[in-house]
């Protein structure tokens, strides 16, 4: 019980790592586009 527990929140850590990594991506390459323009 406790390890299925432990795997559950370190899954769910690790989705909301990617979903962030995704986010800083598009961030970035925003802000390249904004340099590029400048």
């Amino acid at each position: 019980m406790m390890t299925t527990k432990k795997n559950i929140q370190t899954k769910n850590l690790s989705s909301q790592k990617l979903r962030m990594w995704k986010l800083l991506r598009k961030s970035s390459i925003k802000q390249k586009k904004l340099f590029e323009n400048l």
